[in-house]
């Protein structure tokens, strides 16, 4: 009975104690998904001739700019601008080192996912 009274008392204490919140490693911003999303509309203009690198490219086109959209609240053709893609063009190989793998990791997800639900029988 002593065992459990002490018990009792530790996961109380332990409730009692102020939560702190851990911290969270901070991922990609809005303007971050917006480079990304003109850098995917770049190379899907150069790929529109292969059916298959389009479609991905247009997929991770539509994921960047919701992405922008749903944090900023903004539209994403008001921010991407011609002028604004123009500006990217110097630095689209060091955008591509950053997006690429996001958007290779969103379609391993989506793949992981199909056949998921294939598997299952959806």
């Amino acid at each position: 009975m002593r065992m459990r009274g002490m018990l009792l008392a530790a996961a109380v204490l332990a409730l009692a104690a102020p939560v702190q919140a851990q911290p969270v490693a901070a991922g990609p911003g809005p303007e971050e998904d917006l480079r990304c999303a003109a850098w995917a509309a770049v190379v899907l203009g150069l790929n529109k001739d292969d059916p298959e690198a389009a479609a991905g490219l247009g997929m991770a086109l539509a994921w960047f700019l919701a992405r922008y959209e749903g944090a900023t609240g903004k539209r994403f053709e008001e921010a991407m601008t011609a002028e604004f893609v123009d500006g990217l063009v110097p630095e689209m190989e060091a955008i591509e080192l950053t997006c690429q793998p996001r958007m290779q990791a969103m379609g391993a997800r989506f793949s992981d996912w199909g056949a998921k639900l294939q598997q299952a029988g959806q």
